[in-house]
Parts: C-alpha cells; structure tokens; sequence
C-alpha cells in the first residue's frame, strides 16, 4: 500500500493548532511533525507509525534536519491504537487514521480534549 498524506490545506491548518507537544497519530513521514519543530518551535513532536517503509522513511526525514530540529522530533513503529502513552502527554494530536481506526481510538481521544484541552485535527 502506498503512503498518501494529508491535503496540504489540512496539513497547513495542522501546523495551526499545535503546542508545545505534539503527537502524531499514524506518523506517516514526519512531514507534519519536522514542520512543527522547525517552522513553529514545538518543543517535543512524537510520532507513531505502523507501516515499516514508512516508518523508515520518516526516521530518514527526521536525520535529514539540523540537530535543533531532530533533537524534538521522535518516531516509533508501531501500532496508533497502542499509543496510550502518547495519547496520555499530548497538548495536541493529529490523527491520520482509516474510519475503523478513527473509532477504535475515540474514548482515548475524546478522555484527552474532555480532560485536559487536547486538540485534535
């Protein structure tokens, strides 16, 4: 399967939102979150990526930055619907999920804005 990201109108409003930690749900590249570090000065960017390719990908992207912009920006592989510790420290997230993987993490997602005032695109 072939990694498509986001519209560029989304991932421009994305880099809107973000505070000081973001969490990308489905990391995908790392475009969004290199452009958080380096255009917005978020101070932590982390990552989650389930496909291998792309997890390669985006850890190339990442080595590919300054040390002051790769030194904030994290990725890991492995499975969105396990980031409950991701989840868990965000200020806000960015979600590039299938509809079966939109619900299955809703309750994390909805707990975080209702709880703490993440924001979510």
């Amino acid at each position: 399967m072939n990694f498509t990201g986001p519209a560029s109108a989304v991932f421009r409003h994305s880099l809107t939102i973000v505070g000081p930690l973001l969490k990308e749900l489905v990391g995908g590249d790392a475009r969004l979150l290199v452009a958080a570090a380096s255009q917005r000065g978020v101070s932590r960017c982390y990552g989650v990526e389930y496909d291998g390719a792309v997890y390669r990908r985006a850890v190339a992207r990442v080595a590919e930055q300054d040390a002051a912009v790769a030194e904030r920006v994290r990725v890991r592989h492995g499975d969105a619907l396990q980031a409950q510790a991701e989840v868990a420290a965000a200020t806000a997230i960015f979600m590039y999920l299938v509809p079966t993987g939109m619900r299955a993490i809703a309750p994390q997602i909805i707990a975080a804005m209702r709880e703490r005032g993440v924001r979510v695109v």
